[in-house]
């Protein structure tokens, strides 16, 4: 038989038009018009309905409808996050110390892509959540095509001295095995210098090469280094690339903007020659002469910000490890250090004097952290005079981040795209990104400047910080950096804090919708419901089974969308108190927990001491029927019931019973006829000792009913510990 074809309401018509106008505007937004070819969809999804989007709910198999009503739950939570993730704001982890005491290890912060500018996504077809590889090591969580062009919607500049998240610039190239992933290029030119040296007897003295001659050099090195690497990929893993915006996540302070010459003298950054005053927090290595080594325990540790790892060493038990005599600390960590007289004789700032492993890494220029430079920082549309001796600093830029072929001749000439220049323009501005913890920070001075294409976002506020060296009991989280703001050095801006509040409301409003429109959580407060539920338990209600009901039905009144679905007996369902005054809307009360014993038309037997059963049962002595009400249906109303339903009608059929075909004589003194305008459900609890259920508060209205029970997602025992409330036993139960 043929389908009938959908007739659309003026609701439809209303809800399709406002959505294609946001659809619309979004598009005018991020400036991305192509995306104009999904419009006929949406408005086929709420108006014209030729594409069967919801064909599921009325699939015969009921193991089809429960799969596929998760299914479209998930992807739209997924999708709702993918676009909250890319365009408002995201969660991110400070996973090292290189921002201390700024950011400590342990901050999880709020950061906002609203305030350089959302970029539109350069791998589009990624897994949310996930930023380069899926859990449990399965594979990539992206698909390398299609690739889009570098795009940000409403850009704004970077400002001096903020802290940045960005994406790892010398993450083009990487080794899949997680110790090492962050150190391709380093490792290859380390690998290769020892094998050059194993191979030679020797390295050259740099110092007597000229600058064609050290880059031959280095070239062997990268070679040697890389095709170690590739030989031994059982402990390094293969050889990967990654697009820009699935490389690791770095967060730093931008010390240095595009066109700035920024050069370290003593540890004191100076830009144009101007010094940049430091981070209020900035810290430096420090080596201290114990007079008694305290442990982890001594208040002192606390007192100055020493962490575990600066203490004993990165990952050594204390029963082997010697405390550490230099250690990472800020000016008023010395200070209280050196007021401790029992312990310390002297604290004296260490020089850091090494040259290896810095920027760029294929040249001996002789800097160090401490005295690096002078560096002159890429300006988009600013030219730059190329030599041999400067081009290792700006080949990265020019090749890696730029996209342009570099080659220099066996003579010296340096080609770009195959012709001979001396000069190249910048396509793109870049910044000189740093850590407060100058002695034990991975940043720009160890793998270069950071291209305008690979910011992410500024973090914004603090949500929750950890401290792993510390117990639950004894300061495990920070409380005193809960919900803080992530300042510059001395203040946070008002555009900041209005940027948060837009990224916290976006995300309220996708933590509204998603729990208004595709599930809700409750508790079940009392055992009530054994042995299928048991007090404490969480579960997790699916909106969608019965058709979503209206959210906010104070406002618009109540209706049911994509209603496919009826409760069915033997359903768990979550509804709303009936108890309720005359006329109530359906969610104005409380949610409770019950399981359907009857549907619209059936017939209960009642007994005794309130006992209920779906069939007459002489036994347990129900034996009185009860209709459940259906809408359209006419119930004759006993005397014995005429309370139940006398209290239905009032509520919710809003009339007085009515008689019709009455009969004469005995009968109608004793019973009415009543025509019902609504469908009804008897709904017990999971104990018959438990009357809070509908023999308490009578039938539950299909008005009322949210949605489906499906799932308990853990459950706690109150009468337990602390630590052995959870019932391990009870996490992602299918509620049956």
């Amino acid at each position: 038989m043929k389908k009938k074809k959908y007739q659309a309401t003026k609701s439809d018509w209303a809800k399709g038009i406002i959505l294609c106008i946001l659809y619309l505007a979004f598009l005018f937004w991020v400036d991305a018009w192509w995306g104009i070819i999904v419009l006929p969809f949406i408005f086929d999804a709420y108006v014209t309905r030729l594409i069967p989007w919801t064909w599921w709910k009325e699939a015969e198999n009921p193991l089809v409808r429960i799969v596929m009503s998760w299914v479209d739950a998930i992807v739209f939570a997924l999708v709702a996050v993918y676009f909250v993730n890319i365009y408002f704001f995201q969660n991110y982890t400070i996973p090292s110390s290189s921002l201390e005491k700024s950011l400590l290890v342990g901050d999880y912060l709020f950061v906002s892509k609203l305030s350089y500018g959302p970029r539109v996504p350069q791998t589009p077809l990624h897994m949310p959540l996930c930023q380069h590889t899926l859990p449990l090591g399965l594979g990539k969580s992206y698909i390398e095509w299609p690739q889009w062009d570098y795009k940000r919607v409403s850009p704004k500049s970077v400002q001096l001295n903020d802290i940045v998240v960005f994406n790892y610039p010398a993450g083009d190239t990487v080794v899949t095995a997680i110790p090492y992933q962050t150190e391709y290029y380093n490792m290859c030119y380390v690998f290769g210098r020892q094998i050059y040296q194993q191979e030679m007897g020797s390295t050259p003295d740099e110092s007597d090469l000229t600058a064609l001659q050290q880059r031959n050099l280095y070239d062997t090195y990268y070679k040697l280094g890389r095709m170690y690497i590739k030989n031994s990929s059982q402990e390094y893993g293969k050889i990967a690339s990654r697009p820009v915006d699935r490389r690791e996540n770095y967060v730093k302070r931008c010390v240095g903007l595009p066109g700035q010459t920024l050069q370290i003298k003593n540890r004191v950054i100076y830009l144009d020659g101007v010094k940049n005053p430091d981070a209020q927090k900035v810290q430096f290595n420090y080596r201290v002469e114990w007079l008694a080594r305290p442990d982890m325990k001594d208040p002192i540790i606390k007192e100055a910000g020493i962490s575990y790892d600066d203490l004993y060493g990165e990952g050594m038990d204390p029963m082997y490890a010697a405390v550490q005599d230099v250690l990472p600390l800020t000016v008023e960590g010395k200070e209280k250090l050196l007021a401790r007289t029992d312990l310390v004789a002297s604290v004296n700032l260490v020089e850091n004097r090494d040259t290896q492993n810095l920027y760029p890494l294929n040249y001996n220029t002789g800097w160090t952290c401490d005295n690096y430079g002078p560096i002159w920082i890429p300006k988009k549309g600013e030219k730059i005079l190329l030599t041999l001796e400067n081009l290792p600093v700006y080949e990265r830029p020019i090749r890696v981040y730029e996209g342009n072929d570099l080659k220099v001749t066996e003579d010296g000439k340096i080609l770009i795209n195959g012709e001979v220049t001396q000069e190249y323009t910048f396509k793109m501005d870049y910044y000189w990104m740093q850590g407060d913890n100058r002695h034990n920070s991975a940043d720009s001075r160890c793998w270069g400047f950071v291209p305008e294409d690979h910011i992410v976002g500024k973090p914004i506020m603090i949500w929750l910080s950890i401290d792993k060296d510390r117990s639950w009991f004894g300061g495990h989280i920070r409380w005193n950096r809960l919900f803080r703001f992530v300042q510059n050095n001395k203040y946070t801006t008002l555009k900041h804090i209005s940027s948060f509040l837009a990224c916290l409301f976006a995300g309220a409003l996708i933590v509204l919708l998603l729990r208004a429109c595709v599930f809700a959580i409750l508790t079940i407060p009392q055992d009530g419901e054994i042995p299928t539920l048991l007090q404490g338990d969480r579960v997790l209600v699916n909106r969608w089974t019965y058709g979503l009901r209206r959210p906010f039905a104070q406002w618009g009144g109540y209706k049911r969308y994509y209603r496919r679905n009826t409760p069915s007996c033997g359903d768990w369902i979550a509804f709303n108190n009936p108890a309720v005054e005359p006329g109530a809307l359906p969610d104005t009360s409380e949610l409770y927990v019950g399981h359907v014993l009857a549907c619209p038309g059936d017939t209960i037997w009642m007994g005794q001491q309130g006992r209920v059963s779906s069939c007459r049962d002489y036994a347990r002595g129900c034996i009185w029927p009860l209709m459940v009400p259906a809408k359209g249906s006419y119930v004759r109303i006993s005397p014995w019931v005429s309370d139940l339903y006398k209290l239905t009608i009032e509520r919710f059929e809003q009339d007085k019973p009515v008689t019709k075909n009455q009969p004469s004589g005995k009968d109608s003194l004793q019973s009415v006829l009543h025509r019902f305008h609504h469908n009804y459900y008897w709904v017990i609890s999971g104990d018959e000792s438990n009357f809070f259920d509908s023999r308490t508060f009578g039938f539950v209205p299909e008005e009322f009913v949210l949605g489906r029970v499906e799932t308990v997602l853990y459950s706690l025992d109150a009468s337990q510990p602390f630590t052995r409330r959870l019932r391990r036993g009870r996490i992602f139960v299918p509620v049956r």
